[in-house]
């Protein structure tokens, strides 16, 4: 799994043990997906950065790569988390 994300949302995913992270922002996020290997299959990308670069990662999709996208910093609030574990777990948690 490749994981594109600011380096506020970074730091979090580090503390979390995630390891493996490509730090991006607004002015590079185009050249972060192209440098993504071929035979990588999924990605994560923050919110805010999969705003700017829409067109790079539906090129990826047609690709056949697998793009999530993960709330941050800017963008992510509790509901965006609750759909999330909604969805990864299959029924809302409390």
């Amino acid at each position: 799994m490749y994981i594109i994300a600011d380096r506020m949302t970074a730091n979090g995913l580090m503390l979390g043990g995630t390891q493996g992270l490509t730090i991006a922002d607004e002015s590079d996020i185009a050249q972060k997906l192209s440098d993504i290997p071929q035979d990588e299959k999924t990605i994560l990308v923050t919110s805010t950065l999969a705003e700017v670069a829409e067109t790079e990662i539906e090129r990826l999709k047609k690709r056949g790569i697998i793009c999530i996208i993960i709330p941050d910093m800017v963008s992510g609030h509790e509901d965006t988390t609750k759909k999330l574990i909604k969805e990864a777990v299959g029924f809302e948690l409390g």
